[in-house]
C-alpha cells in the first residue's frame, strides 16, 4: 500500500472568487496531466505544477502496469507500514515524509476510542 498527500496550492480555484487552499480533489489535475484554464482564459499553471504533473501521473502510470509507483527517475515513494507511518508528499516539493495529518487523524483516534467505550459501558449496565 502507498499514501501521499498533496500540499501543493493550486492556481485554480473550486468556486470562483473564493479562496479554498489545497482543497479535495485538487490533485486529480496533475494526477492525469489536465492543466487547463477555464475557456478562453490563460494558463494559470506554472513551472512547478508541470513538474508535480509529469512525476504524479508517472507514478500512477507505473503503479498500474506493475503494482509499484516506483519507476526510472522516479523519487522513491516508501511503501506504506503503521510502524513508520511513511508517504510520498507532492507538494511544491516532492519528497517522502511521515506522519501525514497526524495531529487530525491522533483526534479521531481518540474521540472513537471514547465511542466505543462509552458503547460498551453502556451495554454492560443491567436494565431495570
Amino acid at each position: 500500500m502507498y499514501l501521499y498527500g498533496f500540499s501543493h496550492q493550486p492556481p485554480v480555484e473550486p468556486i470562483r472568487g473564493r479562496k479554498t487552499g489545497v482543497f479535495h480533489t485538487a490533485e486529480i489535475a496533475h494526477v492525469f496531466g489536465v492543466l487547463r484554464a477555464p475557456k478562453d482564459e490563460p494558463s494559470p499553471y506554472g513551472a512547478v505544477d508541470s513538474t508535480l504533473a509529469r512525476t504524479m501521473s508517472g507514478a500512477w502510470l507505473q503503479f498500474a502496469k506493475s503494482s509499484n509507483p516506483k519507476g526510472d527517475g522516479m523519487p522513491q515513494w516508501p511503501r506504506y507500514a503503521t510502524s513508520s507511518d511513511q508517504h510520498m508528499e507532492f507538494g511544491d516539493v516532492i519528497e517522502a515524509g511521515s506522519a501525514l495529518q497526524q495531529a487530525s487523524l491522533d483526534a479521531f483516534d481518540l474521540a472513537f476510542a471514547q465511542m466505543r467505550s462509552f458503547d460498551r459501558k453502556a451495554r454492560q449496565k443491567p436494565s431495570r
